[in-house]
């Protein structure tokens, strides 16, 4: 006898930024690992009466595991696209979990089966919903574990209140605070923003200290944000970083192999 699941929407129930591939895949799976754990154990949505212990732990494991990576491909899609368009963090994070559900609901469709073929699913516009409520605090999780920053490229480091940044004193209020890059020009630094760049007089590591670990110097005359990054043009054995304004900043040779092992130049 077939034996009908439907997931009830009213039951209770989260490289570019230079992080290694194995990190990026890392994280999701852990956490996708732990949470199907978790699951099994809880059944949501009258599972625990479907499935047998066995058949429930492989059921959310799997599905938790692929729906944490889809979740984290979206996430990163977003935070470059958000990063470009200014789009507010919690609408960008919300649309990536709304679009990685679509898929996730698709593997929720080919698993059940798979594991017990008497089983038979809701439509998809039923289904969809249940998924989605699951997929939101996995999101939330996994935004807060990666750091995430969507709409931002290069934010200089928060100070306690009261007190001010020596390089945001130093810049004109229309360039905004999201600095691309920075390059010496002999005792200035010309700063590079999302909305132009200016000559101000001040010392690279200084306004190296003000930007926190939102970049790094790839050559001794450029520092660049690592969200800034938008591609790698190599020519005659010479790196050299295509950022998001178009600018193009050369890679010192002494810099490469640091900011390859770093995900850089990949």
């Amino acid at each position: 006898m077939s034996r009908d699941v439907g997931f009830d929407v009213n039951s209770e129930t989260r490289s570019k930024d230079g992080r290694p591939a194995l990190r990026l895949l890392a994280v999701p799976v852990a956490v996708g690992a732990v949470t199907g754990a978790l699951l099994s154990i809880i059944a949501p949505y009258e599972t625990g009466a479907i499935f047998s212990p066995w058949q429930g732990l492989l059921f959310w494991t799997w599905s938790s595991v692929v729906a944490a990576l889809l979740l984290t491909a979206c996430g990163e899609a977003v935070s470059t696209i958000g990063g470009e368009n200014r789009v507010p963090k919690y609408i960008a994070i919300s649309v990536a979990t709304v679009v990685a559900a679509v898929p996730i609901t698709l593997i929720v469709y080919a698993t059940a089966p798979a594991i017990d073929d008497d089983i038979k699913l809701l439509p998809f516009w039923q289904l969809f919903p249940s998924v989605l409520i699951l997929c939101i605090p996995l999101q939330i999780v996994l935004t807060l574990l990666s750091g995430r920053r969507v709409g931002d490229v290069a934010k200089v480091a928060e100070t306690a209140p009261g007190l001010r940044s020596p390089l945001l004193d130093k810049l004109p209020a229309t360039l905004g605070r999201d600095i691309l890059c920075m390059k010496m020009e002999d005792h200035y630094l010309r700063v590079f923003t999302a909305k132009g760049d200016a000559l101000i007089l001040m010392r690279m590591g200084d306004a190296e200290a003000a930007l926190g670990s939102a970049g790094q110097r790839v050559h001794r005359s450029w520092w660049v944000a690592r969200e800034a990054v938008r591609s790698v043009k190599t020519s005659n054995n010479a790196d050299c970083l295509i950022l998001s304004n178009g600018l193009e900043v050369p890679v010192s040779r002494s810099r490469r192999q640091g900011l390859r092992d770093k995900g850089w130049l990949h």
